[in-house]
């Protein structure tokens, strides 16, 4: 079977680093058990809709999802690569995978990666409104200057998008220092890449920048916070119902 990792994303230290996540994506998916479930092919085509039934280990982590329509028919399914969406109240969770066994009812889906790291982009994003300094730095990350502090509206393992009184050009080099996303770790700082603004953000103080490239350690703890912040957001959702 095509396993979903290594057929379509080939870089060996990104797959190393989403193996080494899937404990931490397994405990958010279990937030989702019972949750309505939309199931595309990598070109968005829909092939069903389920409800996430169970979250398994045998012994890759595995997604079983039960249909509550007639899946779209698949020349030789098994082993296709899908991406599932899940929905619980306004929160929303993506993952991809490869289609394992079918039956009439019940789809197991393995090989599970969370698609924000696998194609950096902003499908697990959290809002926070965490605050902390900013400051310039040089391309190879050697002189250090202050820049102003700056309030984060949202997060995740590949970017930011925040506020901050200063102008910026699309490629600078900045560091964000001492921000506290989480009383349960320590305030986390990070270098990023400002990106080039939107046409509404032109002019404004809204700023978004892609996270370079950090260390193993800061890495896991920077997402092991996020899914913190994420299940909050699920936790309060549940309240509001």
């Amino acid at each position: 079977m095509k396993n979903f990792l290594t057929e379509h994303f080939s870089n060996a230290k990104k797959i190393k680093k989403i193996k080494e996540q899937q404990k931490l994506v397994k405990k958010e998916l279990l937030e989702y058990v019972d949750a309505e479930c939309e199931v595309k092919t990598l070109a968005n085509e829909v092939l069903f809709y389920g409800v996430c039934s169970s979250i398994l280990e045998m012994p890759m982590l595995t997604v079983q999802v039960k249909l509550l329509d007639k899946a779209v028919e698949t020349t030789q399914s098994e082993g296709l690569p899908i991406k599932m969406v899940f929905k619980k109240g306004r929160g929303k969770f993506i993952v991809g995978g490869n289609i394992s066994t079918t039956t009439q009812s019940i789809w197991d889906i393995t090989n599970i990666v969370l698609l924000d790291d696998i194609e950096q982009r902003a499908c697990f994003r959290v809002k926070t409104r965490a605050s902390g300094e900013l400051f310039g730095v040089d391309e190879i990350g050697v002189s250090r200057k202050y820049i102003n502090e700056a309030q984060l509206m949202d997060i995740s393992m590949s970017g930011v998008k925040f506020t901050c009184e200063a102008e910026f050009e699309g490629g600078e080099k900045v560091e964000f220092s001492n921000f506290e996303l989480s009383p349960n770790y320590p305030p986390f700082s990070f270098m990023c890449t400002i990106r080039p603004p939107s046409e509404k953000e032109v002019d404004s103080e809204i700023h978004r920048c892609t996270i370079d490239e950090q260390d193993k350690v800061n890495s896991e703890l920077l997402c092991k916070a996020i899914f913190e912040l994420q299940r909050e957001h699920v936790k309060i959702e549940k309240s509001r119902r």
